[in-house]
């Protein structure tokens, strides 16, 4: 559980990180809100930075939506592309349906209240539901990314083979690492007397945690399959595509003009994955390094530095969903065009309409 016991009772595990590790003893009975202890300033910046991150996920992956459902030609990599905005839609939905909620209600209970409420959502049907759209979301994601490094590379070191890789086999593939993401997220419960869902007050978000006396083994088993795994096949895979490219550059002179044309293209779509594969690994490694330190360790042991850099951690992991964005931003120029005809469509309606000088009456009488 998230507590340690005491005596018959038990305390409240840590508290938010905008509070101090007196807030247990001086806010018992107080809102937190309004506890001497905790800053509502601070707490007001995380809600904000929420719900920007939020809106600016599903604004960005919604438009991603759109520039591959206009798209003439759908290419194969369009459909991966595709599922990854859907998981990082669903992220954005749930920064701004659950973590948002969660920051305002928990900020209304006194300690004691949310000490009790915790215990009656533990293993609750919502908080399973909760803590398993939030580990499938950000898992598939991970094996999306992973299934887009080894698609590439297949592209690359096999281009005549690769032409046999249906779109159907494409969409196919990205089924099954849906399912293989429910699998993994749901891996929990198959381990009721390691693991129990619960909210976790100090990062306001429900998810799985390790019982106190639980083998720590169970725990490394999923993050190794939630991400050490994926991101060493990712890591493979860009080092072969890295030797792969370079070959390819030391031939480049003896290749037909159109040869030289495809083989520039899928070096610039390789650089897209493997900025994909950084930017993820950026803002992955640290929560994933933080949370094994958390759980494999004593975790009353600095307590609040480590409860703080794992709220850091976990924000800037679910940052990762405006990678891909950033990602075609700055490395996608078909990406960046449409953008940019958009906003110069959007530009010169809002100035034709700003200094046009006809009245509606005008109108009306020269349709007549």
């Amino acid at each position: 559980m998230n507590r340690p016991m005491v005596g018959l009772g038990s305390q409240l595990f840590g508290i938010a990180s905008f509070c101090n590790s007196t807030t247990a003893r001086d806010c018992a009975n107080i809102p937190i809100r309004q506890c001497p202890s905790c800053s509502i300033e601070e707490a007001s910046l995380f809600l904000a930075y929420v719900l920007l991150l939020g809106i600016l996920i599903l604004v960005g992956n919604l438009y991603v939506l759109w520039t591959t459902y206009e798209e003439k030609r759908k290419l194969k990599l369009t459909y991966i592309k595709s599922s990854m905005a859907v998981a990082d839609i669903l992220n954005g939905v749930y920064l701004l349906a659950t973590v948002a909620p969660n920051v305002l209600w928990t900020l209304d209970l006194t300690v004691n209240e949310l000490d009790k409420k915790q215990l009656e959502m533990s293993n609750t049907p919502s908080s399973v539901a909760s803590a398993t759209y939030f580990l499938l979301i950000n898992t598939s994601a991970t094996f999306q990314v992973t299934l887009l490094s080894l698609i590439q590379l297949y592209v690359i070191t096999r281009p005549l083979k690769s032409r046999s890789l249906t779109v159907k086999i494409v969409l196919l593939l990205i089924g099954l690492t849906w399912l293989a993401a429910l699998a993994c997220s749901t891996m929990p419960a198959w381990m009721p007397d390691a693991f129990e869902y619960t909210y976790q007050h100090y990062l306001f978000i429900y998810s799985y945690a390790l019982r106190w006396n639980a083998p720590k083994l169970k725990y490394l088993v999923i993050v190794l399959l939630r991400t050490w795994i994926p991101y060493t096949i990712m890591a493979l895979a860009t080092l072969l595509m890295y030797i792969s490219v370079r070959k390819q550059l030391r031939k480049s002179h003896s290749l037909t003009k159109k040869k030289q044309q495809i083989a520039k293209k899928e070096r610039n779509i390789t650089k897209i994955v493997l900025y994909m594969e950084l930017g993820f690994a950026i803002t992955t490694v640290p929560y994933v390094v933080m949370s094994i330190v958390f759980n494999q360790s004593d975790r009353n042991h600095n307590k609040d530095l480590k409860l703080k850099l794992l709220m850091i951690f976990i924000y800037l992991y679910l940052s990762r969903s405006l990678v891909n964005i950033v990602v075609y931003l700055l490395r996608d120029k078909d990406f960046r065009k449409s953008l940019s005809r958009r906003l110069a469509i959007r530009s010169s309606t809002y100035k034709y309409s700003s200094t046009s000088t006809t009245t509606p009456a005008e109108i009306k009488s020269t349709t007549v």
